[in-house]
């Protein structure tokens, strides 16, 4: 149990950070991405890119970690 509490809180550290430096460097590199307009759209494409990310990774997560506990069985 206790590896188990150290792992959740050790991935959710990590998944804090990242999240914290993307939204940080959203605000230098969203006007070299996309295209030129308006800085509030240029801001909300990114963070679209970034919860597709996040989407994409909890379905992988959900996925893999099925095929996981199949295999620990």
């Amino acid at each position: 149990m206790k590896t188990r509490v150290k792992s959740i809180l050790g991935g959710s550290a990590g998944n804090l950070v990242e999240c914290y430096v993307y939204a940080a460097f959203t605000l230098y590199f969203a006007h070299l991405f996309f295209p030129k307009g308006s800085p509030t759209t240029q801001l909300l494409q990114a963070a679209a890119i970034f919860a597709v990310g996040l989407l994409i990774r909890l379905i992988e997560g959900l996925d893999y970690g099925h095929l996981l506990g199949q295999k620990r069985a």
